[in-house]
């Protein structure tokens, strides 16, 4: 996530366990892993931190029962089978939009918005 070159990527290069960047407007906390965090330790970390209003988890399909769901899609075959893969049954008020190539060919899936990208829904998320 952290441009090569950067004092922070060199420090995460360098083996750290865990690298905070700090700037005027954000704060970046990363740690390396050898394989894909699962999502109950992501949980974990949150915890920790103030309140946190939206969290954004790519590729996950072991959904945590109250979590609402954003699913990437680039066609409707391809949104049926990415539904068929959460583990948790899914309703559609779960389902807050449907993003990516599938927004070219529809602006709705079953009463569920299709998006061109997360800023639309990240948007809508933090007015309500």
């Amino acid at each position: 996530m952290e441009p090569d070159g950067k004092d922070t990527r060199r420090h995460i290069n360098a083996g750290s366990k865990f690298t905070i960047g700090a700037a005027r407007k954000e704060t970046v906390i990363t740690t390396p892993t050898d394989t894909r965090t699962e999502f109950s330790e992501v949980l974990q970390m949150v915890k920790v931190l103030p309140e946190v209003d939206l969290l954004i988890a790519e590729s996950l399909f072991d959904v945590p029962e109250k979590a609402g769901i954003v699913v990437s899609a680039n066609d409707e075959d391809d949104l049926k089978h990415s539904l068929s893969r959460i583990k948790s049954p899914y309703e559609n008020d779960r389902i807050l939009a449907i993003v990516g190539r599938i927004s070219e060919q529809m602006s709705e899936w079953q009463g569920i918005p299709c998006v061109s990208d997360l800023v639309d829904i990240v948007s809508r998320f933090m007015k309500s």
